[in-house]
């Protein structure tokens, strides 16, 4: 009898349709995120985790808990929508599955604009991270069908700046700044938001205006508007970067007066203006990019010039002359060595994405793709290039998301309503095909 028993225990195992019940997890919705799945379980050390959702989709967004559960969260699904989530863990090279568990959505709490669509050409699925700049701001992520999944309600007369993941995380870096000026200028404020909606650590971070980026995980950069009043009471307005260890200790790595103390007009009428910087894994360096100066400059890690400049201080040349970009924002190293960037044109030359190839000294145009309708963007831009070859567009006040192929051709488009605007954008790694997230 006990045989029996054991043998009718185990049948359901044999034909695949039983839960492990070492994958014991508790499934919810973020109650402050009630778009995103929490699925919690006991988990050993060395395990590797996943939740199966979706079409043949798994998410790896995991953290490990103090208590030795992990937490895994599930980001994609649009408000009251109906999801099943399946945890997975593998441990020992045996892959065990809890209990398929099916829930709906809730809604993100507000009104949030309508995102219409065109995609004329196939795209992979990729989530993609921007912000939302208008009568609503704040960090979103949408799908394909521009619909958002995820996004974070900033405090009244905030806007949001940039939104970059946390390296080595699933929490979002998000930095803001308030619409009105005080006493010691406009005051930035630098959030960390988990996946779940909650705010995990907040940071004053004053006259940061520009661009998030990582150098290394722990440490992330920002620009940060100068203001040094001379002897006489004249203010002279330059731009710095400031960067934040581990430790939340907030020191500034550089500054314009420092780097360029005569040759730069810093009134403020014509101050730089910095509006872009990254950091290149490849280079080892930062790309800091200004507007008023219509200039791309590189700076080492300790934030001194490498030689390699485009615009003005002048150091390197165009290939043709007529490549030389009119203003510009988001300057990228692109995984092939490129150098990738928004240019907002001018009114004489439209708008345009265009990359160049590096070479002893020339900048030589290898790539450009036009606003389809031929005019200028005054203001934000960004360009992003994917693993895959294609380019994220981000056309700034014209409201317009978009990606490309390697030959210019629009193969998505996202268009929000007279009045709104996108900032930077990128792909939200939130999920990979089942067969690609390892067993």
């Amino acid at each position: 009898m006990t045989s029996l028993l054991l043998a009718l225990h185990a049948l359901p195992a044999l034909l695949g349709c039983a839960a492990d019940p070492a994958v014991d997890a508790e499934v919810a919705l973020a109650d402050d995120m009630p778009t995103v799945v929490v699925v919690t379980w006991e988990a050993p050390d060395d395990a590797e985790v996943q939740v199966a959702f979706g079409d043949g989709q798994v998410s790896r967004l995991a953290e490990r808990l103090d208590d030795g559960r992990v937490r895994v969260f599930v980001v994609g699904t649009p408000e009251a929508t109906e999801v099943t989530v399946t945890p997975v863990m593998t441990v020992d090279g045996q892959r065990l599955e809890g209990a398929a568990q099916t829930l709906t959505t809730g809604t993100l709490g507000r009104v949030l604009p309508e995102v219409g669509i065109e995609q004329p050409g196939e795209v992979e699925g990729a989530l993609l991270l921007t912000t939302f700049l208008g009568d609503v701001t704040g960090p979103v992520i949408l799908d394909r069908e521009g619909r958002p999944v995820w996004y974070y309600a900033l405090e009244p007369d905030r806007i949001c700046i940039d939104v970059e993941p946390v390296r080595g995380s699933t929490d979002l870096y998000v930095l803001t700044q308030h619409l009105y000026a005080d006493e010691e200028g406009e005051r930035g404020r630098l959030l960390r938001v988990g996946l779940d909606g909650a705010l995990v650590e907040a940071w004053d971070v004053v006259d940061a205006h520009h661009a998030l980026t990582q150098p290394e995980p722990g440490v992330v950069a920002w620009v940060r508007q100068d203001i040094v009043e001379d002897a006489d009471g004249v203010l002279h307005h330059g731009e710095a970067i400031d960067r934040m260890g581990p430790d939340g200790a907030i020191t500034t790595l550089t500054d314009t007066f420092t780097l360029w103390p005569e040759s730069w007009d810093y009134s403020i009428e014509a101050g730089p203006h910095a509006n872009g910087l990254s950091w290149s894994e490849a280079r080892g360096a930062y790309l800091m990019s200004f507007h008023a100066r219509r200039s791309v400059i590189e700076l080492d890690a300790d934030g001194q010039p490498t030689g390699f400049a485009l615009g003005e201080p002048a150091g390197w040349d165009f290939s043709p002359p007529e490549a030389k970009f009119a203003t510009l924002h988001g300057p990228s190293i692109t995984p092939d060595g490129t150098l990738l960037l928004f240019d907002n044109g001018s009114p004489e030359d439209s708008a345009r994405v265009i990359e160049y190839a590096l070479n002893d000294g020339v900048a030589e145009q290898v790539w450009e793709a036009r606003w389809p309708d031929g005019d200028e963007i005054m203001l934000l831009g960004d360009a992003r290039r994917r693993e895959n070859g294609n380019t994220l567009v981000s056309w700034g006040l014209r409201g317009e998301l978009g990606e490309l192929d390697p030959e210019g051709e629009v193969l998505w488009r996202a268009f929000a309503y007279i009045g709104m605007a996108f900032g930077n954008i990128q792909v939200f790694e939130a999920s990979v095909p089942d067969g690609e997230a390892g067993q």
